[in-house]
């Protein structure tokens, strides 16, 4: 873990989650005007535009400013998950370092299924993708781990999620930085991979948002 690292919770709360949850295979936004998001001076994407809150606007894959929801570090790893593995997300960030009182950000990227089956062939999905990034690296001072998460709402569901995370393995946090650009695009190099494969196992064609 960084040094000077928020801590990454295996418990999330996404108010109205039963709303999106219909909004994303509704395709309700598709009509929705664009929006104007507040942008830190570190590039975090949120409400307030600042480094000290991550709590942000919850668009479908149909709204057209999902893409510009999304922070740019992150931004073409959520569109591929979206588009090519048919993930609903829910939940990212692009990763930002530690500045005065606020402590540092991994990388990653929160799914969560709506059905059991599509939940159990997203993780074996994911786990194949950590298996061939993290061969492909020369140094493993970040890697590529998939994880476990709850995900709880004020409509009264829990649901299981799976997080995508570019986990440290040390304190230096130069180090992360330094390592995180390189296992991104090798994570990017592998998602059709293991994307084609789904689909020649008898995976369906995830539709494409508008846009994306």
């Amino acid at each position: 873990m960084l040094a000077h690292a928020r801590r990454f919770e295996s418990t999330n709360r996404v108010d109205g989650l039963v709303e999106f949850l219909r909004r994303w295979e509704g395709k309700d936004e598709q009509t929705a005007g664009e929006l104007r998001f507040a942008v830190s001076e570190v590039g975090n994407i949120n409400r307030h535009g600042s480094p000290e809150t991550n709590e942000s606007l919850l668009l479908t894959r149909w709204h057209p400013s999902f893409a510009d929801s999304i922070e740019a570090g992150v931004r073409e790893l959520v569109l591929r998950l979206v588009t090519e593995w048919g993930c609903v997300t829910y939940s990212s960030c692009d990763g930002h370092r530690s500045i005065a009182g606020v402590p540092a950000r991994m990388r990653y990227v929160r799914l969560i299924s709506t059905t059991r089956a599509a939940h159990l062939r997203l993780q074996g999905m994911l786990a194949e993708l950590v298996e061939l990034t993290n061969a492909d690296v020369e140094d493993h001072g970040v890697l590529l781990t998939w994880k476990h998460s709850t995900v709880m709402s004020d409509d009264g569901l829990e649901a299981p999620g799976l997080d995508l995370i570019f986990e440290p393995q040390s304190a230096d946090e130069q180090r992360y930085w330094e390592l995180l650009g390189p296992i991104y695009q090798t994570c990017l190099r592998h998602i059709g991979e293991v994307s084609g494969a789904s689909r020649r196992e008898g995976g369906s064609e995830p539709a494409k948002a508008p846009g994306l």
